[in-house]
């Protein structure tokens, strides 16, 4: 009996004590913008790969890869025959 007085000694206290609940306050917004309009985009980076550095070099025509084909295989020693169907 002697623990529940306490304990009702307590919350009354703690009760009459106790800081009304605050509100949460009004959201602010930075001077210039509008609500409900999206802010500027970030500006792009100053680093950009729109173009390559260098220019690609021309691509082999079939003539050349074959040319080149046959020289690496008499390289080996072997016959292009076994390569071709």
């Amino acid at each position: 009996m002697r623990y529940l007085k306490k304990f009702e000694k307590f919350i009354t206290e703690e009760a009459e004590t106790a800081p009304a609940p605050t509100t949460r306050p009004k959201p602010t917004t930075n001077p210039g913008t509008k609500p409900g309009t999206n802010p500027k985009p970030a500006p792009p980076s100053p680093i950009r790969r729109d173009k390559p550095a260098v220019d690609p070099a021309p691509m082999a025509t079939a003539d050349e890869v074959a040319n080149l084909f046959t020289k690496e295989i008499n390289k080996k020693g072997e016959s292009v025959k076994k390569y071709i169907k």
